[in-house]
């Protein structure tokens, strides 16, 4: 298999999009993750929103810390995607803006980026979207691209 390098792969982004990556950000320990990549500006500009396998336990967080963030959850059924094996959740409170310098930053090298192929259908989108602009966690200037 040809390994593509994560700056030849993101700068080919011109449509919302599933990625791999460990994130450089994360405790060594922690596993790789998938995110739902939105182009703000392709190729240079993306938003990134994580997803997680620990539902409940985010659920929980959320609801206990701050209920309305919970709302911004999007839940994913198990085999919704190939790759999704249990229910998760697309946590829209963490979405992240960053230019695609931060985002090579932080992906692990020894690991790599890949795309998944999925498409991601409108209705998705949407609650991605309405999880984003609901979210009080999220800043003004992440929401403004939306």
């Amino acid at each position: 298999m040809i390994e593509i390098p994560p700056e030849a792969i993101l700068r080919c982004i011109n449509d919302w999009c599933i990625i791999h990556f460990k994130d450089n950000c994360h405790t060594p320990e922690a596993p790789s993750h998938w995110y739902f990549t939105i182009p703000i500006n392709p190729g240079s500009l993306f938003t990134l929103c994580i997803v997680t396998s620990q539902a409940h336990t985010r659920l929980y967080y959320y609801e206990k810390s701050n209920p309305r963030a919970a709302q911004a959850l999007v839940r994913l059924e198990a085999d919704s995607f190939p790759f999704i094996k249990k229910e998760s959740l697309i946590d829209c409170n963490k979405a992240e803006l960053l230019s695609i310098e931060e985002l090579i930053n932080r992906v692990d090298q020894k690991i790599g980026l890949t795309r998944e192929p999925q498409v991601i259908d409108t209705e998705l989108r949407e609650r991605i979207v309405k999880g984003i602009l609901n979210s009080p966690l999220i800043s003004a200037a992440i929401k403004k691209h939306f």
